[in-house]
């Protein structure tokens, strides 16, 4: 149709079939315009309409004119009808007019005005981008390409059948007896002989196809062989809908689900738990698009639901009792439970959660690291280990502190998760929310997850050391925490205010045990620069003050009241009161204990100390999926990950590949994980290395380590202290994770430094020896590889 025939299809509709709505003279003079000027060369006459019609009903529903928006419905619909691909397509649901085409548009309404000629550009380019976003999902606009591929009939399957529910069945066929060409009948289920000769004799009586299956992979390839346009779920065990074929395939439509009309969050409880018959009709290209291997109706539609809540819903009720369900695996039940727990439960004896209770029974024999690896795989992150193993968590006696915890992505959140993983402290954690400061990765959640009871969330402004802020996660911590059930509470840095809450719970639980663990030194920077942080409420510093000199009067000499620095009591304050604490290596205990201000306190501290490097993950944790990569095996692949500077060894890591003979250079490649790409490359660049480096963003943490043994060695770079300490107090988080790998490690160290000492390093080279990089280079092609 041409574009001046179109336009004036439409001008004489806005003038003679459909009056313009009271109150707003502008709407059809506005809705030419709009249309008039989506009718270009590259927009076909529906895609102007639906552009149009978003934009209009948009700006209606803005207005709440109830009388405005029927009199746009009708001569919309009334273009559609005449529009042969759109014809049967309808705008709006008669049971509920609140459901437009225009729900899923989210563009502000345009201002209206009489001496308008032109849309505003802007607004062009957004209403489209809505409309093409939308596309994929409103089912009003949905492509019936897929459709057509099937072909027009309806195939049920039945669930539960037995012999005495025969009549049931006989009763069903006979009333359809004149639309049974268009029916195939499929059931699963372990039938007797009995059932199935009767089956048989149904099928050869009235003429249909039927077919039998009794296990969960065969209903998988049942599923898959569907080749009707629509697909129905019938539960003999619930009361037998009273299915009308014809008029339900009348009803059927690409774009609908023949669901309850009125399905919405506010009255999904009352048709959860209501005794309403069982059934469920949907197209079938949606029951192929989701790829559910628990056969379960229940789960399966309710999911479709909520997956497609645009859709329409027009009229057949179902069952909310689908007990039938195949032997299932550990996997099956992972993924059964992560669907149910997405659907809202209301109260503790409602369907949904009497179904999950069951499973959840069901896991109580499984171990805990396979469960949790099988969770993993199947990213399900709404599996609940305390209700898989409520017996372990009623023992749930330790506090863990952590400023900074997963699931937000730091290193700091990540070591306190992988401790409570490794000692298996049967916990409640209380955290500050990190928000404004630190990305999320809902993945490291996982980390620690059988162990957790609880996560507590304060909500406080993040912040490394300014004491108003700090206090006040400490003083709303104090004030939710219920200290009476727990015997241990451990805090770690760095971030300070975890040592600040776990001193004020040892004061309010004098019995409790105290461990404090410090990553770092605290007091220093890694320059060998005091850090400094002032209070300033000088009444909770005196207070520390106070409490000192009740434990210890012989402090008194070193006038703590004249020291108003927050990182050298978030230092004491546990070196005084901990029971016990723990250090990374036992350079940095050295380093700590040395540089302490209170000579008397040194021996304290040592005696109730302990070294404990950071915790390495089990082995499942670097094998329960595959991360795309690049990786040749043709060449020795080495990997680093982590910031990138090259003026800290890099520039001699750069200059040692470049000075490999020609045959061997081409045989190395750098992998580098940064977020300094442009750096890598301006830098590789330089040095003549390119063709060696591969550089890629940062990873999340469990893809990292799931990449790990892919590579032939890891590389780290220990921390250039130059001197600034009497030895280097500092071991590299990283090297935790790369100890939990297959692959072999090469550590760029410091002389003396823990990370030289490390017996389970396997090549080491030496920040000040250059040269010694070389050594290890050409070594690493003196090793046989597997």
């Amino acid at each position: 149709m041409k574009k001046n025939k179109l336009f004036k299809k439409i001008r004489i509709s806005l003038k003679d079939k459909v009056p313009k709505p009271k109150g707003n003279d502008q709407i059809g003079d506005r809705f030419k315009l709009l249309a008039h000027e989506f009718l270009n060369d590259d927009t076909n006459y529906d895609e102007a309409l639906i552009r149009a019609t978003a934009l209009y009903l948009r700006r209606e529903q803005h207005l709440k004119n109830s009388k405005n928006l029927d009199k746009i419905i009708s001569y919309i619909q009334l273009f559609l009808n005449e529009t042969k691909d759109y014809k049967n397509i309808q705008l709006v649901d008669t049971t509920k007019k609140s459901r437009l085409l225009s729900n899923s548009y989210e563009s502000k309404p345009a201002t209206i005005a009489k001496s308008d000629k032109r849309i505003q550009k802007g607004e062009i380019t957004v209403l489209r981008s809505k409309v093409s976003r939308a596309k994929g999902k409103s089912n009003h606009f949905l492509s019936n390409e897929i459709y057509k591929q099937y072909k027009q009939g309806l195939t049920i399957i039945f669930i539960n059948f037995s012999m005495e529910k025969q009549k049931i069945l006989t009763n069903f066929l006979e009333k359809n007896k004149q639309s049974l060409n268009l029916l195939t009948v499929k059931f699963v289920g372990d039938l007797e002989i009995g059932e199935i000769n009767e089956l048989a004799r149904l099928s050869k009586y009235y003429n249909i196809k039927l077919r039998v299956v009794d296990s969960l992979n065969s209903f998988q390839q049942l599923v898959k062989d569907i080749d009707t346009k629509n697909t129905g779920f019938i539960d003999f065990d619930s009361q037998f809908i009273d299915i009308d074929i014809e008029g339900c395939l009348n009803k059927s439509a690409y774009n609908s689900l023949l669901l309850p009309a009125n399905i919405c969050d506010e009255d999904f409880e009352a048709l959860v738990n209501s005794n309403c018959s069982n059934g469920a009709i949907i197209p079938t290209y949606l029951m192929k698009k989701y790829d559910f291997k628990v056969i379960d109706v229940f789960t399966f539609n309710f999911l479709l639901i909520r997956l497609n809540n645009t859709y329409d819903m027009v009229g057949v009720p179902y069952s909310s009792m689908m007990n039938y369900c195949a032997e299932l695996t550990l996997e099956d039940t992972v993924e059964y439970i992560q669907n149910l727990s997405s659907l809202p439960a209301f109260n503790e004896t409602d369907i949904v959660t009497q179904k999950l209770n069951k499973l959840y029974a069901d896991l109580r024999n499984t171990d805990q690291d396979n469960l949790l690896s099988i969770s993993m795989q199947q990213n399900a992150y709404r599996i609940d280990f305390k209700k898989a193993f409520p017996c372990s968590f009623k023992n749930t006696s330790t506090l863990v502190i952590a400023y900074n915890f997963t699931p937000f992505v730091d290193p700091s959140a990540i070591v306190v998760a992988k401790r409570i993983q490794e000692e298996e402290w049967y916990s409640d954690v209380i955290c500050n929310d990190m928000t404004a400061i630190r990305k999320r990765s809902e993945s490291l959640a996982f980390i620690g997850k059988p162990y957790i009871n609880s996560v507590i969330t304060i909500k406080t402004k993040p912040t490394f050391a300014h004491q108003p802020h700090y206090q006040e996660f400490v003083d709303k911590s104090i004030e939710v925490l219920d200290l009476s059930k727990y015997e241990q509470v451990y805090s770690r840095s760095f971030f300070v205010a975890a040592h600040f809450l776990g001193f004020e719970v040892k004061v309010e639980k004098p019995e409790i045990t105290w461990l404090a663990e410090f990553s770092d030194p605290g007091v220093f920077d890694v320059q060998g620069n005091k850090r400094y942080s002032w209070f300033r409420d000088l009444a909770v510093r005196d207070k520390y003050v106070r409490l000192v000199y009740e434990k210890f009067p012989d402090f008194k000499k070193y006038r703590l009241e004249e020291n108003d620095n927050i990182y050298f009591w978030s230092e004491l304050l546990p070196f005084c009161f901990a029971d016990s604490i723990m250090f990374t290596c036992e350079n940095q205990r050295r380093v700590m204990l040395n540089n302490l201000e209170i000579n008397e306190l040194r021996s304290i501290v040592e005696n109730k100390s302990i070294v404990k490097s950071q915790p390495t993950l089990p082995e499942f944790f670097y094998t329960f999926k595959e991360v795309e990569n690049n990786i040749e095996d043709d060449y020795i692949n080495i990997a680093y990950f982590g910031s990138f500077y090259i003026n800290r060894n890099f520039n001699d890591v750069f200059e040692a590949i470049n000075r490999l003979s020609l045959d061997k250079k081409q045989k190395i490649k750098l992998h580098i994980y940064t977020n300094q790409i442009d750096d890598v490359i301006e830098a590789a660049t330089e040095y003549g290395v390119l063709d060696n480096i591969v550089v890629s963003n940062y990873l999340d943490y469990l893809d990292f380590l799931n990449i790990l043994d892919e590579f032939d060695y890891l590389f780290l770079m220990d921390t250039n202290t130059d001197g600034t300490f009497e030895v280097n107090p500092y071991l590299p988080s990283k090297l935790s994770d790369y100890l939990g790998s297959k692959a072999e490690i090469w550590a760029h160290c410091e002389k003396g430094s823990s990370l030289s000492n490390h017996t389970e390093v396997t090549h080491k080279s030496y920040i000040d020896t250059p040269l010694s990089i070389d050594s290890v280079i050409n070594n690493l092609f003196s090793i046989e590889r597997v």
